[in-house]
């Protein structure tokens, strides 16, 4: 077995560490939004799969995809790398969009505000000292980061990927594939 935790650069937090077990291949979490591109000094999370994976190209095949909660700096790049196509889960454990993100959104403007604000204060702190854009682009990508995940399940879902939402511990499909060893990688 081998256990890889990829770089994620300079941002603060963030998780994607991928585990090799002889045929099964395990990618959790997707570090942070930015790192699809990867920046100065640190290779892309794609580029740190497919080297590690030796695929230079197409879907990377991923027996088990786990999204541990729905923090930014978890939920990450993945988004985009499901949109297009680097990763191809055959199964994805996945925190319920409905649990992490419980904010109901009306539509006049003051709702609105408030959703970017209570979206942002159920991320990570922030660290002291950070710039006012730094802050309102955490804002904005926190409010947005809800509907990137809501969609990335449902294109793994009409992919075929066999999507297990959870809720907690005592989720009674958790407590289920726990009995029942259900999932299969």
């Amino acid at each position: 077995m081998q256990i890889h935790f990829l770089d994620v650069g300079q941002s603060q937090y963030g998780d994607c560490i991928l585990i090799q077990a002889n045929s099964r291949t395990i990618l959790i979490d997707g570090a942070h939004k930015g790192d699809f591109t990867g920046s100065s000094g640190h290779l892309s999370i794609p580029a740190q799969l497919r080297e590690l994976m030796d695929q230079p190209e197409g879907p990377l095949e991923l027996s088990l995809l786990i999204l541990t909660h729905c923090h930014s700096d978890h939920i990450g790049c993945l988004p985009e790398m499901v949109e297009r196509e680097v990763i191809a889960p055959k199964v994805a454990l996945v925190a319920d969009e409905f649990a992490g993100y419980g904010l109901a959104l009306d539509s006049d403007a003051s709702d609105r505000l408030r959703f970017r604000v209570l979206a942002s204060l159920q991320e990570e702190p922030l660290a002291p000292g950070l710039s006012d854009a730094t802050v309102q682009a955490f804002i904005s990508d926190a409010a947005s980061q809800r509907d990137l995940y809501i969609e990335m399940i449902e294109t793994l879902e009409q992919r075929g990927t066999r999507v297990v939402r959870y809720r907690g511990l005592d989720d009674p499909e958790i407590l289920i594939l726990k009995s029942s060893s259900a999932i299969s990688v």
